[in-house]
């Protein structure tokens, strides 16, 4: 420890610093340097040891001379961390990195998992297309719809059949979408089926006015497996006709 010493003109006598860990100063140890006496300061020491690490300690210079005895100001000083405990810091940090790198690892991994599942989800597809254009329609207004389902799920959804009829009024023509006829579908991927689709009375009565053919639009609503899609045809709508019997 340091500090400085004014004799004012009479010999100190006596010096000695006071410390501790509190204002308390439990502690004292006398100037190891010569004291002076002359007006000026005079810069005193003396060595401390055994103090605890990584503490902070409160000390003050004290000297005596004949006109009295007199007491510095408080000053503290902090002693370092021992290397023993500056090795534990370091090792306990390092247990901590790791600790923390395994944790995000670990979340990292499972994310993974989880994204693969995802994946694995998105690869699930079905595609739903229409055997060509034109649709026979048999004897009591069922339309032969062909389709097939490639990918890897079961296709399924809703057909629905649509015309465009025009009525004149006056001079004026008016066009309207009529729904002739819907169905259900559902079949397996990689497989083909016909849809039995069944004419309303407005598409069977088209139908007929028509001669047999008529010009329609289909549309195909993939409902799954997700996400739903939705496709339209033009198709050619051809009434059989019906087998006569043998006489």
């Amino acid at each position: 420890m340091n500090a400085s010493v004014n004799p004012n003109g009479s010999e100190v006598t006596s010096c000695r610093f006071e410390y501790g860990t509190t204002t308390s100063y439990a502690f004292s140890v006398p100037c190891t340097t010569a004291r002076g006496s002359g007006n000026s300061a005079t810069g005193v020491a003396a060595p401390v040891g055994s103090l605890a690490s990584d503490t902070t300690y409160h000390f003050r210079i004290v000297a005596t001379n004949l006109g009295g005895t007199s007491y510095g100001s408080d000053e503290t000083l902090a002693t370092p961390l021992s290397p023993q405990e500056e090795a534990a810091i370091a090792k306990k940090h390092e247990e901590e990195a790791a600790a923390k790198k395994k944790k995000e690892e670990e979340a990292a991994g499972k994310t993974g998992v989880l994204g693969s599942k995802e994946e694995a989800k998105v690869a699930v597809t079905g595609i739903v297309s229409l055997d060509g254009s034109t649709i026979n329609v048999q004897s009591g207004g069922k339309a032969a719809v062909k389709l097939t389902c490639t990918g890897t799920a079961t296709c399924g959804g809703k057909l629905t059949l649509t015309v465009k009829t025009t009525t004149k009024k006056g001079k004026k023509k008016h066009t309207k979408m009529q729904t002739i006829g819907t169905a259900t579908f559902s079949m397996p991927a990689g497989k083909s089926e016909t849809v039995k689709l069944t004419l309303n009375g407005t598409g069977r009565a088209l139908l007929s006015a028509a001669h047999g053919h008529l010009s329609a639009t289909l549309t195909i609503l993939k409902s799954s497996p997700s996400p739903s899609t939705t496709q339209t045809k033009n198709v050619h709508l051809a009434q059989q006709k019906a087998k006569k019997g043998k006489k």
